[in-house]
């Protein structure tokens, strides 16, 4: 297996705790902007029709956070990494939305032009749909009432460096949506649809919606617009009908879209993909007519047949009432472009379902779908997944693949889907980022035809959606499959995250297949600590609100303190940073004489006087000293650095001392948790691995 070199990810902990290492002089003081946005509020455009801003909740107060910088000069030394940019910014609201919080605030930087019309983009893409996200994508468009935000901030005349606070309506809160996947967890398994196709898949839930719930025709509230009127309460109206299926077909790995027009009137249905191509489906309208008939009008219908067999007869649908129809006729369906306009005037489109591009991305089939359409033979089975534990976070793919010969290599990677900035269209395919490619001969497990992928990751990104694809020599996706049958597109999701939470719902050793009752303590010790890693370090860049508060002080590492003996003349150490790549890396920073460099002086670096590996670098105007592939259990390992005569004894336990020093007063401070959890995820590393 190949083990991943790149990776600069951004996790670096750095300026705050450097001890001087970029001096404010050593930067030129700017005039400072101060930014201000008064809060507005904003209603979906696909719910203008039945909603104004009135129906929203109210903010009216400042953005709430850390007070921005607005000081006569620009804080140039202004932490630029906890502003998030581009892609980050979207997934920091994305998960605040899937998550249903009310009110978050984001930190984000942008050019002073655009900050807040790229603000209205981040969180247009935050709802971009994903096949892989059940929770996200149109499920959270679709049950999002509206929003307001306020902005404030400062500008060095370039960058605007800002904090954005949101106030969101939602129409269920997370209570209800709590509600709803537990609901959805015990509906699905009733359905038995492992082993089953996947028209046989689609078919069994558009049947079970359709015979469960009803059109509310009457109802004020607008929980009526919600997946979880659908499901919990039995009726809802369109919108709810369509997110209901969206989530239930994507939880089966069928890939899904809601679709919104007129009908008459503002309506939403659903296109469903199978095979390469995607059939209408409109289980609002069949859900007023299967109970009595036992038929459906409107399920997996192809443009041409669509609009009842192109007929204008009158077709009644049984609201909860008993009493409204229809009337259906061939052009009843139009799509349309959702679009809002701010005070200014100014038009963003949310989403456009007309447009060529949307058309080409989620191709409609003109015939109605025949079962047996998306048939395919499959050659290879991901039999399991897991991670390597023993320093370094790895996420392994085991793969049988019977015939090796047709398959070229292995590629995982990060999936990420792109937006075309001009039309807002959405790619229907993932493109892969940060990817590795594997030669087969290289990864063979011991077991008849299985291959182990090992893809590394970094503590924020345990997460994150990993993507595995097997290629064969013209670069085409081959098939794959699970046990549980067909992938959707050929692709396998998994994350760390997965992982750690199928051990952390584990109630007993033989849960996991194992047999020592201590072990399987201590690894659900370790996984515990990794999780809350994992959320100290988003926490800390900003991708979520604060994680549990961990309870550590500098008495807690005081016995890894540094030393400094006395540097040559003209040497300063002007302090230490931690990189959280795929695994740790501390660099230590020094300031020469002009002229000189690190080799002058001669550098040794020790480990309980065994030589470690180490590099030296230029870092700008100072000289680095990294020591990098610190594993999890051995974080709290001391270092000996030579510098001509003088020592310096330093470790990651010295920074987290440092930080803890630095942030006594306020423990909560995310950069004081990261290290925090740092310290403990040691400590459990050691425990599981002795």
């Amino acid at each position: 297996m190949q083990k991943k070199s790149r990776r600069l990810t951004g996790l670096l902990l750095v300026a705050a705790l450097l001890m001087g290492l970029f001096p404010l002089s050593a930067f030129a003081a700017e005039e400072a902007s101060p930014i201000h946005v008064d809060w507005q509020y904003e209603v979906n455009p696909i719910y203008s029709d039945v909603l104004s801003v009135d129906d929203l909740v109210h903010a009216e107060s400042a953005p709430e956070g850390e007070e921005a910088e607005t000081a006569d000069a620009f804080d140039a030394d202004v932490d630029e990494s906890k502003y998030l940019a581009g892609d980050a910014i979207s997934a920091a609201i994305r998960e605040n939305l899937k998550a249903r919080n009310e009110s978050f605030t984001i930190y984000y930087q942008a050019p002073v032009s655009s900050y807040e019309s790229d603000l209205k983009a981040c969180f247009i893409d935050a709802m971009a749909h994903d096949k892989n996200d059940p929770t996200g994508g149109d499920y959270i468009l679709y049950q999002v009432a509206g929003k307001g935000y306020g902005i404030d901030g400062q500008s060095d005349g370039t960058t605007a460096y800002v904090y954005a606070t949101y106030s969101v309506t939602y129409f269920a809160d997370a209570d209800q949506e709590a509600a709803v996947s537990s609901k959805l967890s015990t509906v699905l398994s009733s359905l038995s649809l492992s082993g089953m196709s996947d028209y046989e898949k689609v078919s069994a839930i558009y049947e079970y919606i359709i015979s469960h719930v009803t059109y509310d025709s009457t109802g004020s509230d607008s929980i009526k617009y919600s997946a979880y009127a659908a499901l919990i309460k039995g009726t809802a109206v369109c919108q709810g009908y369509s997110a209901l299926l969206y989530r239930m077909l994507l939880e089966a790995g069928i890939d899904c879209r809601v679709i919104a027009g007129d009908a008459g009137g503002p309506h939403a249905w659903n296109i469903v993909k199978l095979g390469s191509l995607y059939y209408y489906c409109d289980s609002t309208w069949d859900s007023g007519i299967y109970p009595d008939t036992g038929q459906t009008l409107y399920f997996l219908k192809g443009e041409d047949t669509y609009f009842v067999n192109g007929s204008d007869e009158e077709i009644q649908v049984y609201f909860s009432d008993g009493s409204a129809y229809y009337r259906i006729t061939p052009d009843a369906h139009t799509r349309q472009a959702k679009t809002e306009t701010d005070d200014n005037g100014n038009v963003t489109t949310l989403v456009d379902y007309t447009t060529s591009q949307f058309l080409a991305a989620y191709p409609t089939s003109s015939a109605d779908y025949a079962p047996g359409d998306d048939s395919s033979a499959d050659t290879a089975t991901v039999s399991s997944a897991s991670l390597t534990l023993d320093g370094e976070i790895g996420v392994n793919f085991y793969v049988t693949i019977p015939d090796a010969s047709a398959v070229a290599c292995a590629q995982i990677g990060h999936d990420k889907y792109t937006r075309d900035s001009a039309t807002g269209v959405w790619s229907d395919t993932a493109t892969l980022t940060d990817t590795e490619s594997y030669d087969l001969s290289a990864c063979k497990t011991e077991n008849a035809d299985e291959y182990k992928f090992t893809f590394y990751v970094s503590a924020k990104e345990m997460q994150d959606r990993l993507v595995l694809n097997l290629l064969d020599a013209s670069g085409n996706i081959l098939p794959l499959s699970t046990r549980g049958g067909a992938c959707q597109n050929n692709t396998f999701t998994y994350s760390a995250g997965d992982y750690i939470s199928t051990v952390l719902s584990a109630s007993s050793a033989a849960d996991l297949n194992m047999s020592d009752a201590v072990k399987f303590s201590s690894l659900q010790a370790l996984v515990k600590s990794m999780n809350n890693y994992n959320l100290a370090a988003r926490s800390y860049f900003g991708y979520d609100a604060p994680a549990s508060a961990l309870s550590l002080n500098a008495g807690d590492v005081s016995a890894y303190q540094k030393h400094v003996s006395s540097l040559p003349e003209g040497v300063t150490f002007m302090g230490a940073n931690l990189s959280l790549e795929t695994n740790t890396v501390l660099r230590l920073f020094f300031s020469l004489p002009e002229g000189k460099t690190l080799a002058d002086y001669g550098v040794s670096v020790t480990k309980s006087g065994t030589q470690a590996v180490f590099k030296t670098e230029p870092r700008g105007s100072y000289y680095c000293i990294k020591i990098p592939d610190i594993a999890a259990k051995d974080l709290d390992d001391m270092y000996s650095i030579r510098l001509g005569d003088a020592t310096i004894s330093y470790g990651a336990f010295s920074y987290a001392g440092d930080v803890f020093k630095k942030y006594a007063d306020d423990t909560s401070n995310s950069l004081y948790q990261l290290c925090a959890a740092l310290c403990l995820y040691q400590a459990a590393a050691d425990d599981y691995f002795g």
